[in-house]
Parts: structure tokens; C-alpha cells; sequence
């Protein structure tokens, strides 16, 4: 997931460090075999292949988490909005000289984006 981990073990824990760490990155491998967007078969990638389209059974756990990010959308006003890949690859952030994205680009994936389901 491209993510740093950090585990730390309280003093007297029932676990040794390494066990914990084992324990922490097991976890990790399980939700991304799900959520990553990346992964051939994974849950969300079959969610995202399928919108708009047929429904496709997912965990319980992807459930909880789309919910969760709704919930996070919403109490900060859109400030984080799940809904927001539509944007994914409108800009270069890479490029050796950046340039905006074309507006029309920009404003029909914009129109994609709201976490409130209301898509125009």
C-alpha cells in the first residue's frame, strides 16, 4: 500500500515486537488482497471495473470501510471525498513542466466527484 508502518509494543505487552509486527503486516496483506485498486481481482477492483454496471459481491469488511469513508466525507463537508478518483490522472504531477488539465476534462470528471451521490 506504499504506507509506512510504525508498531509499537507497550512495555510487558503479551506479544514480543516481532510478533507484533508479523500480526500487524499479516493484517495489512489481508485488507489489501481486498481494497487494493491495484490488484487484479481484488474486491475493489472489481468494484470499480463494475460501475454503473452488474453488482458485485464484496466483503462485509469493504462494506464497512466504503461506509466509513462516506461517514468521513461527510462530517468534513467534502473536504475528504471517497468519490474523488474520478480526478485520478487529470493532472501530471510528475511531469517535467506541469500544466493544468483541460477545463472541459476537468470539469466533466469534476462532475463525478460528490460524495452525496448527486452526480449531474
Amino acid at each position: 500500500m506504499a504506507t509506512r508502518i510504525d508498531v509499537t509494543v507497550p512495555e510487558g505487552a503479551a506479544v514480543t515486537p516481532d510478533e507484533a509486527a508479523k500480526i500487524v503486516f499479516e493484517v495489512f496483506r489481508r485488507v489489501d488482497g481486498w481494497a487494493s485498486e491495484w490488484k487484479e481481482g481484488s474486491a475493489l477492483t472489481r468494484v470499480n471495473r463494475s460501475a454503473g454496471g452488474v453488482p458485485v459481491v464484496v466483503p462485509l469488511e469493504l462494506i464497512r470501510l466504503i461506509q466509513r469513508g462516506l461517514d468521513l466525507s461527510q462530517r468534513s463537508g467534502g473536504t475528504f471525498d471517497i468519490t474523488w478518483a474520478a480526478l485520478w490522472g487529470v493532472w501530471d504531477f510528475k511531469a517535467e513542466v506541469p500544466l493544468l488539465p483541460d477545463p472541459q476534462l476537468l470539469e466533466a470528471r469534476l462532475k463525478k466527484v460528490d460524495y452525496r451521490g448527486r452526480f449531474f
